[in-house]
C-alpha cells in the first residue's frame, strides 16, 4: 500500500473519531471583559428524533480532569437553563449594556464542571425539526426522556465524565424535572442502558409538591405581613376543628389543573378564599414573587410572573479602592435604584441576557444554527400548554428509595421566595421522614458563611439531615435568598454546593477559593478616579458650612443645644429645619428607644439629612431625609444619654423609668416652645421607634393632659411609632410564630410548643407568657422549672436576642466584619469593600462587576455595617462637639448607654392602659403604627396583634385592609402625575380603623426606614380587587 493511501486511511479514521468536544469548543466569546482560565463548549445533543437540545459545558476552574460533573436544569416549565448560567451561578454575567460580560466570582464551576442543558425542545436555543418530529405535547415524561437521551449522547461524546461523580441539579419546576430525570437515570443505570456515576441530586426552591405549596402559602403570606389578621382568621372556618390552622389541608377546597393553577371546587366561601389567599395572592401581586424583598425602584415596565425589567438604567462609573485611606464619598455608593446589594443586577439581568445571547456574533460563537429560535428566558407558549403530571412528587421519591440505589439529596430553599416557599418543601421532606421513619442524622441547626478566616462568620441559613437505607437528604435554607439562591446569596450558595459535593459533615466549612476578580482587559479598564468628583446634582463635595465634615452645602438651617428638664437635667437637642417650607411645615419630635439610646442615631443613621462616611469624619447627604417634609427635632433622653447630662450637684437622682423619662421630655418640650414660639401653633407630631413604643405613647398621653390643663401651648395632632415595643407580651407571643415562619425555628421545635398551649387555642395565638414573668428590664424568665416555661423563654425570647442574626434586620449580613456588638448592628472594623453602587446615568459599557457588593447584603454600600462606629467617631471629634455647642461636662457620645439600659425600670410591658387613657381624654389624635417586617427585636406581628386586640375592645370602629405603593420619582408626592417609574414596592396596611376622635393606621413597612415620606399622609389605597386574570405560572 502506498504511503499516500495510508495517509488517506489515517485521515478517514481521524475524521470519524471527531467528537462534539472537537467541534463545540467556544474559542472567542464576544463581550468578555477578562481572560478565562477554563475551557467551555456549546452545541447540541440528540434527544428524540428531530429534537435537538442545546447545551453549554463550562469546565471547572480548579481541577477539570477530576472534579465532578453537575447537570443544571432551570424550571418554568419552559424556562432556559442559560438563565441559570447568566444570572445565577455561571462564570460570567451580563453588564447592563447587554453586550459585555463581567466575572461572577462565586461561579459554581469553581468546584465542578457544569453542564447547562436547555430542555424541553423549543426552550432557549433548543429546537425541533418538525419534518422529522411533529409532536406538540409537552409533559414531564417527555421532558425526562429527552433529557436522558441528551445525557446519553453527552457521555458518548465526553466519555471522560462517565466515571466522574455526577449530580443532577435544578430549581423551581426543576423540583419536578430533577426527581423525574433522576428516577429515570437510576432505572437506566440499573438496566445497564447508561454508564454514569450518579451520586446525588439537588433541588433549589423546588415545586416538589404544589399541594404543600398552596397549604403553606397562606401561613407564609400572613407571617410575612402580606395577609391581614382578619383574612387569616377567616380561614379557620375552612379547617377541621381538630387541625391547627398552620397545617390545614386547604387543597380539599380546590382542584389543580394541568397547568398547575388552583381553581375552586365549588362556589363556597372556603373554596374562593383558598384560591384567593393561597394562590392568587402569590401570583397576582406587585411584589416580586421570587423575592418579596427585591424591589426595583426605577423600572419603567414589569413582566408578569418574572423579575421586573429595568428599561431605564441608572448607574455610576466611580471606582473606589478599599480599604479606605481618607475620604470616601459614601453617598455615591448608595444604591437608590433597588434593594439588592448588587447594583440592581436583578432588575436588568433578564433583558440584558436576552440581548446578549441574540447577538449574531454570540450565536455564531456558541455554534447556534439559523433554525434555532430567538432566545428568550422562558417560552410562555410551552408554559401555558405544558401538562404537569406531578402536583406532588412523593411517588418519585418512593420509587428512588425502593430502587435501593445509593443517592445523596440536597433540598435547599431561599427563604424569601413565594413562588416555591421553603415551608412547602420542608413539609414535603418532613412527610417523607414520617412515611419512612427516617433517622435524623443532623438535628436542625444554623450553618454559617465565612468567605475568609479573617472575617466573622454569618448565619447563612439552617440545616437538618435525614437518612434511610441508601438515601440521605440534607434540608437546607439560605437566609435572605429568594427563588434564585445563587443570584441573591452567591457566596453562601457556592459554599453550600461545595460542601454538599464534598459530603462534608458541616455546611459551614469555607470553600477556600479565591474571590479576587480577574483583571479587566485593557479596553474595559476604568480610568483612575478623579481626586475630587464634581456633579451638577444635589451633591457638592467642596462646600463645608459650619458643621465639620459636610461634603455638600445644606439648604436648611439647623440648631443644636440644650433644653431644660428637671433641675440639673440638661437634654441635648438637634433641630433640623425643613428643606421645603420651614416657616409653615409641621414639627416632628423624634425619639430613639433602647431604653437608653440616643436620637442622634436617628439623625445620622436613619432619617436625618446627613449620614457619616466610612472614615467617621465626613458626612454625605441622605436624599430621603424626613426634613424634606417637616422640621425635625431630635431629643436625646433621658439624662445621660448621648450628649445629654446631669448636674449631680443639683440633682443626684439615680432612678430611670418611664414616668421620669416622659416628664423630662415634656419639660424639655415646654422649654423648646418657649424659645421657638413659632412652632407652638404648627402641627406637631411625636414619633419614635423601638422602645419609643413606650416613650411615644407615655409622652403623648402626658402632653394631652398638660394641653387640656392649659399648662402647654402646642398643636399636637398625631403620634407615630415604628417597630415599637407596644407590648412585650405580644412580642414574645408572636416571636415564636415569626421565627418559625421565617425559617429560624425547626418544625419539631414549633410543634413541641403545642403541649404548652390550651387545646382550645390555635398555636398561633397562644398566650405563652403564662409560662414566664417579665422583670423590670423586660427580660423573660421561666416561672418554674417546667419544660414549657423553659421552651417559651428559649424559643420566644433567647432565640431573638442571642442569635447571630442581626436582631434588627434578619436579612442584613456583613460578610467582612471582624467584630460584633450585642443588641446592636455589627461593626465593620476591617473594611474591604470594592464595589460602588448605582445612581447617575451613564451610556455604553458599565463594569457591573465593580458594582457588586460582596461585603454585605444591603443596597447601600454596606452602610449598616459601619454606620454605628462611624457615627460615634464623628460626634466625638472636638471640632464637631464645639460646632454643636457641647460643653466639656457632657459625656463621650455613644449610641446607647448600656449601664442605663441594664438598670432602667420598664413600667409598661403592655401600653394598652396608656392608649385607653388617651381615648378617654376625648382628644382628637391621629396615630401611625408602622413596622419593618424583617425585624425581630420588635416584630410586626406583635404590634399587629396588640393593635387588633386593642381595637377589638372598642365597639365602634371602622376597619380597612389594603396595600400601599411606593413611588420613586421627582413627582412622587403626586401619584396621579405622569410617572416615569412603576410602583414596585407593594406593602400592606393591615389595620386602618377609626374610633371616636382616634384615627389609627397600622403599616407593615418593607425592610428599612429610608423610603417613608411624611408628605404622604394621605396614602394612595388600592382595592384588593383582582378581577379576571390570565396567568403564566412561571417557576423558573
Amino acid at each position: 500500500m502506498s504511503s499516500f493511501c495510508v495517509f488517506l486511511l489515517l485521515l478517514v479514521a481521524f475524521t470519524h473519531a471527531t467528537t462534539y468536544k472537537d467541534t463545540d469548543l467556544v474559542v472567542n466569546l464576544p463581550g468578555l471583559t477578562y481572560t478565562l482560565n477554563f475551557k467551555h463548549y456549546s452545541g447540541y445533543l440528540n434527544a428524540s428524533p428531530g429534537n435537538y437540545l442545546h447545551y453549554w459545558l463550562v469546565e471547572s476552574q480548579s481541577a477539570p480532569s477530576s472534579d465532578p460533573l453537575i447537570l443544571w436544569l432551570n424550571g418554568g416549565p419552559g424556562c432556559s437553563s442559560l438563565g441559570g448560567f447568566l444570572t445565577e451561578h455561571g462564570p460570567f454575567h451580563p453588564n447592563p449594556d447587554g453586550t459585555t460580560l463581567f466575572e461572577n466570582v462565586y461561579s459554581w464551576n469553581k468546584k465542578a464542571n457544569v453542564l447547562y442543558l436547555e430542555g424541553p425542545r423549543n426552550v432557549g436555543f433548543s429546537y425541533q425539526n418538525t419534518t422529522i418530529n411533529k409532536d406538540t405535547v409537552y409533559d414531564d415524561d417527555r421532558t425526562a426522556w429527552d433529557n436522558f437521551l441528551a445525557l446519553k449522547d453527552f457521555f458518548a461524546n465526553y466519555p471522560e465524565y462517565s466515571t466522574r461523580d455526577f449530580y443532577v441539579m435544578g430549581e423551581s419546576y426543576g423540583g419536578v424535572y430533577v426527581p423525574t430525570l433522576t428516577n429515570l437515570l437510576i432505572q437506566q443505570i440499573q438496566a445497564n442502558n447508561l454508564t454514569a456515576n450518579l451520586v446525588g441530586m439537588a433541588v433549589g426552591n423546588g415545586e416538589l409538591s404544589e399541594i404543600q405549596q398552596i397549604n403553606s402559602a397562606v401561613d407564609y403570606l400572613y407571617f410575612h405581613g402580606m395577609l391581614g389578621k382578619d383574612e387569616w382568621d377567616s380561614l379557620k372556618a375552612c379547617c377541621d376543628d381538630q387541625t391547627s390552622l398552620a397545617y390545614c389541608d386547604f387543597t380539599k377546597w380546590i382542584t389543580l389543573d394541568a397547568g398547575g393553577n388552583a381553581n375552586p371546587k365549588d362556589n363556597s366561601t372556603c373554596a374562593n378564599l383558598v384560591v384567593q389567599l393561597g394562590f392568587l395572592r402569590v401570583w397576582l401581586t406587585l411584589n416580586d414573587v421570587y423575592n418579596i424583598y427585591q424591589d426595583c425602584y426605577q423600572q419603567t415596565v414589569a413582566a408578569f410572573g418574572s423579575r421586573a425589567k429595568l428599561r431605564s438604567w441608572l448607574s455610576n462609573d466611580q471606582y473606589t479602592q478599599w480599604p479606605p485611606s481618607g475620604f470616601i464619598d459614601q453617598g455615591s455608593l448608595m444604591n437608590w435604584a433597588s434593594t439588592d446589594a448588587f447594583g440592581a443586577f436583578s432588575c436588568y439581568m433578564n433583558p440584558a441576557a436576552q440581548n446578549y445571547l441574540n447577538q449574531t456574533a454570540v450565536r455564531a460563537a456558541l455554534h447556534i444554527p439559523a433554525e434555532a429560535p430567538f432566545w428568550t428566558d422562558c417560552n410562555d407558549d410551552i408554559n401555558e400548554h405544558y401538562q404537569q403530571g406531578h402536583n406532588d412528587t412523593t411517588k418519585l421519591f418512593d420509587e428512588m428509595i425502593a430502587s435501593g440505589y445509593k443517592l445523596r439529596m440536597l433540598i435547599y430553599n431561599g427563604d424569601v421566595d413565594t413562588a416555591c416557599n421553603f415551608l412547602g418543601d420542608e413539609w414535603f421532606v418532613e412527610a417523607l421522614k414520617n412515611e419512612y421513619n427516617m433517622t435524623i442524622t443532623t438535628p436542625r441547626h444554623p450553618w454559617f458563611f465565612q468567605e475568609d478566616a479573617k472575617y466573622m462568620f454569618q448565619i447563612a441559613g439552617y440545616r437538618k439531615s435525614f437518612s434511610y437505607e441508601n438515601i440521605t437528604i440534607d434540608l437546607v435554607t439560605v437566609k435572605g435568598a429568594g427563588h434564585f439562591v445563587p443570584t441573591d446569596r452567591p457566596g453562601p450558595a457556592l459554599q453550600m454546593v461545595t460542601n454538599f459535593i464534598n459530603n462534608a459533615a458541616n455546611y459551614s466549612s469555607m470553600t477556600g477559593y479565591s474571590m479576587n476578580r480577574v483583571r479587566l482587559l485593557p479596553q474595559y479598564a476604568p480610568s483612575p478616579p478623579p481626586t475630587c468628583r464634581s456633579t451638577t446634582t444635589y451633591k457638592d463635595t467642596d462646600l463645608v458650612v459650619n458643621l465639620p465634615g459636610l461634603t455638600y452645602s445644606p439648604n436648611f438651617k439647623h440648631y443644636s443645644g440644650y433644653l431644660k428638664a428637671s433641675p440639673g437635667n440638661n437634654l441635648h437637642y438637634w433641630l433640623m429645619e425643613s428643606q421645603s417650607l420651614p416657616s409653615s411645615d409641621p414639627l416632628i419630635l423624634w425619639l430613639n428607644g433602647g431604653p437608653g439610646c440616643s436620637s442622634l442615631g436617628g439623625v445620622l443613621t436613619e432619617n436625618g439629612p446627613f449620614h457619616p462616611n466610612p472614615d467617621g469624619t465626613t458626612l454625605f447627604e441622605n436624599i430621603y431625609s424626613w426634613n424634606k417634609k417637616a422640621n425635625v427635632l431630635y431629643l436625646e433622653a433621658p439624662r445621660n444619654v448621648g450628649f445629654s447630662y446631669q448636674d449631680t450637684s443639683v440633682n443626684n437622682d439615680t432612678v430611670y423609668n418611664d414616668d421620669r423619662t416622659a416628664w423630662d421630655n415634656f419639660l424639655a418640650l415646654k422649654d423648646f416652645f418657649a424659645n421657638y414660639p413659632e412652632y407652638s401653633t404648627r402641627d406637631f407630631y411625636v414619633t419614635g421607634e423601638s422602645y419609643g413604643g413606650v416613650y411615644v405613647p407615655t409622652l403623648t398621653r402626658l402632653l394631652i393632659q398638660q394641653i387640656q390643663a392649659n399648662n402647654l401651648t402646642a398643636n399636637l395632632v398625631g403620634m407615630a411609632v415604628g417597630n415599637g415595643e407596644l407590648s412585650e407580651i405580644q412580642q414574645i407571643n408572636s416571636a415564636v410564630d415569626y421565627l418559625y415562619f421565617h425559617g429560624m425555628l425547626g418544625k419539631d421545635e414549633w410543634d413541641g410548643l403545642k403541649a404548652c398551649c390550651d387545646n382550645s387555642t390555635t398555636l398561633a395565638y397562644c398566650d405563652f407568657t403564662k409560662w414566664i414573668h417579665l422583670d423590670s428590664a423586660g427580660n423573660a424568665n421561666p416561672k418554674d422549672n417546667s419544660t414549657c416555661a423553659q421552651k417559651v423563654v428559649d424559643l420566644g425570647f433567647l432565640r431573638v436576642w442571642t442569635s447571630l442574626n442581626d436582631v434588627y434586620n434578619i436579612y442584613q449580613d456583613c460578610y467582612q466584619q471582624t467584630a460584633a456588638s450585642f443588641k446592636s448592628r455589627a461593626k465593620l472594623r476591617s473594611w474591604l469593600l470594592t464595589d460602588p453602587k448605582v445612581r447617575a446615568a451613564l451610556p455604553g459599557f458599565i463594569d457591573q462587576g465593580s458594582l457588586m457588593s460582596w461585603a454585605s447584603t444591603d443596597a447601600f454600600g454596606a452602610f449598616p455595617c459601619y454606620m454605628d462606629s462611624a457615627t460615634e467617631n464623628y460626634l466625638n471629634q472636638p471640632e464637631v462637639r464645639a460646632a454643636l455647642h457641647i460643653p466639656s461636662q457632657a459625656p463621650y457620645w455613644t449610641d446607647c448607654n448600656d449601664n442605663m439600659n441594664a438598670n432602667y425600670i420598664q413600667q409598661h410591658n403592655d401600653t394598652t392602659s396608656v392608649f385607653d387613657d388617651m381615648i378617654a381624654s376625648g382628644y382628637k389624635l391621629r396615630i401611625l403604627i408602622y413596622n419593618g417586617d424583617v425585624d425581630t427585636a420588635c416584630n410586626f406581628l406583635g404590634d399587629e396583634w396588640s393593635n387588633s386586640e386593642w381595637a377589638s375592645d372598642k365597639s365602634n370602629y371602622d376597619y380597612n385592609n389594603s396595600k400601599w405603593d411606593y413611588y420613586n420619582h421627582s413627582s412622587w408626592n403626586n401619584p396621579s402625575s405622569n410617572e416615569d417609574y412603576t410602583n414596585s414596592n407593594e406593602d400592606y396596611n393591615n389595620s386602618d380603623w377609626k374610633y371616636n376622635n382616634f384615627d389609627r393606621d397600622y403599616h407593615n413597612f418593607d425592610r428599612d426606614y429610608y423610603n417613608f415620606d411624611w408628605k404622604y399622609c394621605n396614602f394612595k389605597w388600592d382595592n384588593n380587587n383582582y378581577g379576571s386574570y390570565h396567568r403564566h405560572n412561571v417557576r423558573r
